[in-house]
């Protein structure tokens, strides 16, 4: 669901998991929600490139335009990135948009 800087035990496990991924040539892109933080909605952490989304947002505001605007943003993303692998590391609601994608 998050991401670093927020620190929580699958914070730090995906952040070694992509630093680690990246350091043996692999394409990386983290896609995380913004949680409660503003931060930019694209970026990068130690070479790891960083997508964020308001997930929380389009959910608990129940506006669908938001809803709709982020599911376009993710399905773009993952039309141009396309990953061999998405690992899901979290079971919070922001899966829906995986499920959905």
């Amino acid at each position: 669901e998050l991401f670093w800087p927020s620190i929580g035990g699958i914070e730090v496990r995906c952040r070694n998991l992509a630093a680690a991924l990246v350091r043996r040539g692999h394409d990386v892109t983290v896609v995380t929600s913004h949680g409660n933080e503003v931060l930019p909605d694209e970026g990068s952490i130690d070479g790891i490139a960083v997508q964020r989304f308001r997930f929380l947002e389009a959910l608990t505001s129940r506006n669908i335009d938001v809803f709709a605007k982020e599911k376009r943003r993710l399905i773009s993303l993952k039309e141009n990135f396309r990953a061999d692998v998405v690992p899901v590391m979290f079971t919070d609601p922001s899966v829906l948009f995986h499920w959905q994608t």
